[in-house]
């Protein structure tokens, strides 16, 4: 818990605004690993108030740079509904669904509840059918194709469609499969 006071003289029949801002730096986050993976946001940000210093100077461009995208697609012929799809569709990226792991790559939630995420694991079979991210941030799209083909595909060429944090070391389809053989070990019928 802590308090904040302003002070500030306000004269007769006039109004003065009081802005605050509040920002953070979390490095320490953990995601779906037992070990810290990080923020990227924490690797250009030494505390909170270097997040301020940084971002307050630029505040009024990131804004109008915001407002402009939005109002663009707002001013498009494009359906009613379908302006509506993409702007509400755009609003998880902003959540914590999405995150970046310090080394830069995104990774990602199928979902998101009160506290904790909603399986682990950027699925492929939710963030490889989303298109807005390779449209619009080409760069993090390539981060997470470099998930898949680096740490989630197999010496065989099999894919998890789950990855595990962290990302340094990628687990192979043999170390799974002799896991697996070993807990199916008495029964005489499951496929690999």
């Amino acid at each position: 818990m802590a308090s904040l006071a302003v002070k500030k003289q306000i004269q007769p029949n006039s109004v003065e605004l009081f802005p605050f801002f509040i920002t953070w730096n979390f490095p320490n986050r953990k995601a779906w690993s037992s070990t810290v993976v990080g923020n990227y946001y924490s690797t250009l940000y030494k505390d909170a108030w270097d997040v301020c210093v940084k971002i307050l100077p630029n505040l009024s461009d990131l804004e109008s740079n915001t407002l402009g995208f939005v109002n663009l697609i707002l001013a498009s012929d494009y359906p009613g509904v379908l302006k509506e799809a993409a702007l509400f569709n755009l609003a998880t990226l902003r959540s914590q669904t999405v995150f970046r792991i310090t080394d830069g790559h995104l990774m990602a939630w199928e979902g998101i509840f009160d506290i904790f995420g909603s399986c682990y694991g950027s699925c492929t079979h939710v963030w490889n059918y989303e298109q807005a991210i390779a449209f619009l941030f080409g760069n993090l799209a390539k981060t997470m194709r470099d998930v898949e083909l680096n740490y989630a595909t197999f010496d065989d060429g099999a894919m998890n469609f789950r990855v595990q944090l962290p990302l340094n070391q990628p687990q192979t389809r043999t170390e799974q499969a002799a896991v697996r053989k070993e807990e199916n070990s008495d029964k005489k019928n499951f496929f690999w």
